[in-house]
């Protein structure tokens, strides 16, 4: 500062400038530290869930899974909503055929035994649990799905009990913590299976609830 002009000298402002641009390199390393690293976690993340992203394979066998090409019980459903699926039927339909075989890996032996038919409850379900989508053309489709789905089966073999499971499925297969009700720990797996099988497919395997990483490759 001179105490004559009253103001920094020019010298000091040059040589106070030039030790700022001298120090700028380092200091945008250090501003681009954080974000880079945060980056690199989170691409090994990635890498971690689902190899495949990056155009990878685990190289470990999924011949121990059972990957479902067909459906019976699904496939009558779908096929009645063909016309209004339109062009999004492949695609629909591959979605919840994965969907489906994700659920037979999260669905315990037990609830199996207990509900013999949860795999078709599973399947039937599924053929309605976004068809609101295309039927009534909403974003808010899950309780247009359910509508959809008791309008085609009302006065079918399904029991009220059955029809609430299969309700269930479809209402709560957004929702990312584990699902509870009144109807038995049986019933709640199912859902739950069902649940954590669409998160799979739908985040491509980023959430997968231990899924292996070779069944999304199948």
């Amino acid at each position: 500062f001179d105490p004559v002009v009253g103001f920094d000298h020019p010298q000091v402002l040059s040589i106070d400038l030039d030790i700022k641009l001298r120090n700028l390199p380092f200091i945008t390393m250090k501003l681009l530290t954080f974000p880079i690293l945060i980056v690199s976690v989170a691409l090994g993340y990635l890498y971690a869930q689902n190899p495949l992203l990056f155009g990878q394979r685990t190289g470990k066998s999924h011949e121990d899974f059972t990957i479902l090409a067909h459906n019976a019980d699904l496939d009558d459903e779908l096929f009645s909503l063909a016309s209004k699926l339109g062009a999004d039927f492949a695609a629909y339909r591959n979605h919840c055929l994965r969907v489906l075989t994700f659920t037979q890996h999260f669905l315990p032996k037990e609830v199996v035994e207990e509900i013999p038919e949860a795999m078709e409850l599973a399947a039937v379900a599924l053929a309605y649990h976004d068809v609101a989508l295309w039927t009534d053309k909403k974003l808010a489709y899950l309780d247009p799905s359910v509508a959809q789905m008791e309008k085609a089966l009302e006065g079918g073999k399904y029991s009220e009990q059955q029809m609430a499971i299969m309700k269930d499925i479809i209402l709560q297969h957004h929702k990312i913590t584990p699902f509870e009700s009144d109807r038995g720990s049986a019933a709640d797996a199912l859902v739950n299976a069902v649940r954590m099988a669409d998160w799979t497919d739908a985040t491509m395997g980023l959430v997968r609830f231990g899924l292996p990483a070779s069944l999304l490759e199948a």
